[in-house]
């Protein structure tokens, strides 16, 4: 902390060096905007979105309305966000149908080392922080849409023009001020037309106000379905699995803006060989021990094998009867 500065009044954030920060850190994309409240427009389309019953079993969207829709309650003084977007995106394919954000280590441990540098020195500048991944009730992608990184799509994933929409998001609150006059670039709707998500949609998912309807998607149907339901959970006659295990690309897959995006993925990112290389008659096979140290800081090892190997059986119990 410079003298006579206090973290009561940090200076303002320095924009071109929190950039180089961000990319130093492996980010493949950076944006900022001033805190504030989420419009109403869009707080009435998340509405509709829970009364429609849209969230399924996932509870927890229901929760601190209050607070999603002014993420600066969650630190006294926040004046800024800092959102990044680190790539994901692999042209390896899994033997088992394992969606590409559970290829490589966990986002959110891997994502934390990789900020670290650029938390410390917003520190050293007087302002106070927080670092949310995925783990806090923010609407990441509004935000990130607000901080011009890109666009939401017409499958409710941010698309970033020449990087795609395989990306994680960070978000740094912050008590530093954005520079006066500052505004972030505005990135226009690029979908057009264009229909390839919804089309190809396995579950028929997405809706007209892209939105994603849980009840029908099979990301939420294989990693949260069972868990959140329990004895109560049913697969919906009508959803077409095929070769999924856990997760669902195929509305990212079809998407013309990750037909030629960027594959350059930190290290702590990458695909790893055990999972790429991951059986149905190894999983199957698995013991819990044999599991932890094979799946160790992977988002599988946060699945947990008894959840995995029940999926595989749900798996080829469908596969079976619609034969």
């Amino acid at each position: 902390m410079s003298c006579g500065q206090s973290s009561a009044d940090p200076a303002p954030l320095d924009l071109a060096e929190a950039r180089v920060l961000a990319f130093e850190a492996g980010a493949a994309a950076v944006g900022f905007v001033a805190v504030g409240d989420v419009d109403a427009d869009a707080q009435k389309q998340y509405d509709s979105w829970l009364e429609a019953g849209m969230q399924a079993g996932m509870g927890y969207m229901e929760r601190n309305r209050e607070v999603r829709n002014s993420p600066g309650l969650m630190l006294e003084g926040a004046q800024t966000m800092i959102i990044t977007a680190f790539n994901y995106h692999t042209a390896e394919r899994p033997c088992l149908g394992i969606s590409r954000y559970a290829l490589g280590s966990d986002y959110h441990n891997a994502l934390r080392r990789q900020l670290r540098p650029m938390m410390h020195r917003l520190n050293e500048q007087g302002a106070e922080s927080r670092l949310l991944i995925d783990s806090a009730p923010l609407r990441e992608r509004y935000w990130a849409e607000k901080a011009g990184l890109g666009f939401i799509g017409r499958n409710s994933q941010l698309i970033i023009p020449g990087i795609g929409s395989y990306c994680f998001l960070a978000t740094i609150l912050t008590t530093a001020p954005l520079p006066a006059g500052y505004k972030p670039p505005v990135v226009e709707d690029g979908c057009g037309d264009c229909r390839r998500c919804r089309d190809a949609c396995p579950g028929k998912a997405i809706t007209s106000t892209r939105s994603i309807d849980a009840r029908r998607c099979i990301s939420y149907l294989t990693i949260e379905a069972p868990r959140a339901e329990g004895s109560d959970f049913q697969w919906p006659a009508d959803v077409k699995q095929g070769s999924r295990l856990f997760g669902c690309d195929t509305c990212q897959d079809v998407c013309p803006y990750n037909s030629e995006a960027s594959t350059k993925v930190i290290d702590r990112l990458m695909a790893r060989p055990e999972v790429l290389g991951l059986t149905a008659d190894e999983l199957a096979a698995m013991t819990p021990e044999q599991f932890d140290g094979r799946f160790a800081g992977s988002p599988l090892r946060r699945a947990g094998l008894t959840h995995l190997q029940a999926l595989l059986i749900l798996k080829n119990r469908i596969a079976s009867s619609r034969r």
